[in-house]
């Protein structure tokens, strides 16, 4: 990486230094918490609360405890090999089963490195990511904390149903490449305050620049309360049928510049309109091209991908 660069030795007075943060842990509740509206708490709620057995296994159930919620923890054992084993975002199945088994208002999943989380509601069932940010973005835009922009980013993976949606709401819809730090990139380029991923990665600008799980289930929650409806009905949210299919291809052409395949994309996009959409992109580490078709009518997405792929095929595979 260096090349030929000689590294010059550092030594006394030159050498960098580190020091302990003291009483981080306690710092880093109380601006969490501050996150959530004073006007409300969690006193009354029963929350399962799964850690993932990673970064937020300790520190999740305290947050929720200190705000008056009675916490049910899930994945708070951690061995150093067991993170993300069988439990947390990545596997909420035994946190919907505990909502259940307990009546719980609802489970908070965390993943491994407490970024993102995975929401049940009360009726034990999971909350698609797009969902979330659809409830999260109305919740913002009535609570007047949307910000100058009226925007909500997103990325190219999330469902048009999501997008629909918030232009029903008289909310712009952004979309970047699928990573929550081209999310931050466009959010700091537009001023956009709130944006996410249907993985779970959900950034409120307003009170930090990064994905933070916890922080993300206060906001759901306070949304709850705002709203004082059940979580299952606040996200009645009609995600579009969305169908995918691979392509082995020869070569990697700029889809644009293959005629018969920029020809196929025009003639589906007239037919699904402004109620679908139409994504082709290479795999990053495979040689695939991915055809994606959205849209309201689950007969025409089928067809149309039916038929982009086998253009797709013919010109490149």
């Amino acid at each position: 990486v260096l090349g030929q660069t000689e590294i010059q030795v550092r030594t006394g007075d030159q050498l960098g230094n580190a020091k302990r943060l003291d009483e981080v842990i306690g710092r880093y509740i109380v601006h969490t918490k501050a996150a959530l509206s004073p006007q409300y708490s969690l006193e009354g709620l029963r929350v399962v609360v799964d850690g993932a057995n990673g970064a937020g296994y300790k520190l999740a159930p305290l947050v929720f405890e200190e705000l008056g919620a009675e916490v049910i923890a899930l994945g708070n054992t951690p061995n150093g090999t067991n993170i993300n084993q069988a439990c947390g975002a990545l596997h909420p199945q035994l946190c919907a089963e505990t909502v259940k088994k307990y009546r719980a208002d609802l489970g908070v999943c965390l993943d491994g490195d407490g970024d993102r989380l995975t929401i049940v509601d009360g009726n034990g069932d999971v909350i698609h990511g797009d969902k979330l940010i659809g409830l999260c973005g109305k919740f913002l835009k009535d609570n007047h904390e949307i910000g100058p922009t009226s925007e909500v980013v997103g990325t190219v993976m999330s469902n048009f149903g999501l997008e629909y949606y918030l232009h029903q709401q008289n909310l712009k819809f952004t979309r970047t490449q699928v990573g929550d730090r081209y999310i931050v990139e466009h959010m700091r380029q537009s001023g956009a305050l709130f944006g996410g991923e249907p993985s779970g990665h959900l950034i409120f600008k307003k009170y930090s620049t990064t994905g933070d799980g916890i922080l993300a289930a206060l906001k759901v929650i306070e949304s709850i309360k705002f709203y004082d409806m059940d979580l299952a009905d606040l996200t009645k949210i009609e995600m579009f049928p969305q169908i995918m299919q691979n392509v082995l291809v020869q070569k990697r052409i700029p889809f644009e510049d293959v005629p018969e395949i920029k020809k196929a994309m025009k003639d589906a996009e007239t037919k699904l309109g402004k109620e679908g959409r139409i994504l082709l992109r290479y795999s990053g580490t495979e040689a695939l091209a991915r055809v994606m078709v959205e849209g309201k009518d689950t007969t025409l997405v089928n067809t149309l991908c039916d038929e982009l792929t086998r253009v797709v095929t013919k010109a490149l595979g």
